[in-house]
């Protein structure tokens, strides 16, 4: 199976740049790339120093809002160039553009049949410009949700730690690690990191953001995007929690970003493991559960925390 890393990332905040890094340190051309840029004319394209058979690129329009159709061509139609120059494919990336939802990508790659017949999602990767971040944050729904998304967020052209941002970052979304990007770094490994596939990791990643999460449910707010995160102190009963999970998904709808839990379930030693996109979710056995506790983390848009809270907390309630 081959991974396929998403760079998302507001307009100027490194992208391409980020890209060219990791070609850097590759010693073969085995990295396919799929790029997107708003226009006739795609200049990113031109300022990717990689091998251009090795890329395939889209300009008719924002990746979000090309045909699911189109999409899926254009990353089987790149696994075949590789093909037909004998060359073995290990990985894609795909660099959006700085405006794009990465939502509708996920959807396509998890829902397309042909897609996951050899592909699978390993991670999203966003990129926050420490100098107009803040700016990017507050007046673009774009950039907090490429931030909702993340399964891991790099802050881009700072020297030294900027909290103010930092703290906004985690409070967006508290299950992505946020860390500057260093050039003296390699990088070359994320893209065979398996961060958004629970079913690749064997949840390490998981425990360490959810469990580190406060006991007490909390609950915030930046600009159009919620955090919530719940815990429950006692076993959960599964089907309950799934008919929950359901509930959620189907009230929310289109507001429901991204939510991760790791849950201690009635006669199941394993903890569970949770995670979802929007309509789109992953149920699976985690490692041998040391914990009777839950946490569950949702991040959306227009989150009704009283509901959710109390509706969470009465999972506990039924078994009594």
């Amino acid at each position: 199976m081959i991974p396929i890393t998403i760079i998302s990332g507001f307009l100027g905040s490194g992208k391409t740049t980020f890209i060219n890094q990791i070609l850097r340190e590759s010693q073969d051309d085995t990295i396919g790339l799929i790029i997107n840029e708003i226009g006739s004319v795609n200049l990113d394209k031109a300022f990717i120093k990689y091998d251009q058979d090795r890329i395939f690129e889209i300009n008719s329009a924002c990746l979000c809002c090309v045909d699911d159709r189109e999409f899926e061509r254009a990353i089987l139609d790149l696994k075949q160039q590789f093909e037909a120059q004998k060359m073995h494919l290990k990985s894609i990336i795909i660099e959006t553009s700085g405006l794009a939802e990465v939502n509708p990508l996920i959807q396509t790659i998890l829902k397309s049949q042909p897609i996951q017949n050899h592909f699978f999602l390993n991670e999203i990767i966003t990129l926050v410009d420490a100098l107009n971040g803040d700016q990017a944050l507050e007046h673009y729904r774009e950039s907090l949700e490429q931030i909702a998304f993340a399964d891991r967020i790099y802050i881009t052209k700072a020297l030294s730690t900027p909290y103010s941002l930092l703290g906004k970052l985690k409070a967006i979304n508290p299950l992505a690690p946020v860390s500057l990007l260093k050039q003296d770094q390699t990088y070359l490994h994320l893209l065979n990191e398996d961060r958004f596939d629970a079913s690749h990791t064997k949840y390490a990643s998981l425990n360490q953001t959810v469990l580190n999460q406060s006991h007490e449910t909390k609950h915030h707010r930046h600009s159009h995007v919620d955090t919530l995160t719940l815990y429950a102190e006692n076993p959960l009963s599964f089907s309950d929690f799934k008919e929950w999970l359901v509930e959620l998904v189907e009230s929310m709808g289109h507001d429901l970003l991204r939510y991760k839990g790791l849950l201690s379930v009635e006669g199941i030693d394993a903890s569970i493991v949770v995670q979802g996109v929007a309509s789109t979710f992953m149920i699976d056995y985690g490692d041998e559960n040391q914990e009777t506790q839950s946490h569950f983390v949702v991040i959306g848009r227009n989150i009704n925390v009283e509901q959710i809270t109390l509706s969470f907390k009465a999972l506990e309630r039924r078994k009594e």
